[in-house]
């Protein structure tokens, strides 16, 4: 994966938590409770990535 490539790929994860994040508190979660879904969500969208880059070669 080149430099580019990462760089993006950080960008995206960092929207998507961000994007999480601010949707689960609009819909009253606590702090505690928004942290660990954003945990989780990361996660996902690390594992999707890390397929995704290992597939696409």
């Amino acid at each position: 994966m080149t430099t580019t490539a990462q760089i993006v790929a950080i960008i995206s994860v960092l929207a998507s938590l961000f994007l999480v994040t601010r949707g689960f508190r609009s819909h009253g979660l606590s702090i505690n409770q928004t942290v660990k879904m954003a945990l989780i969500w990361a996660a996902i969208i690390s594992v999707g990535t890390l397929l995704i880059s290992r597939l696409a070669g």
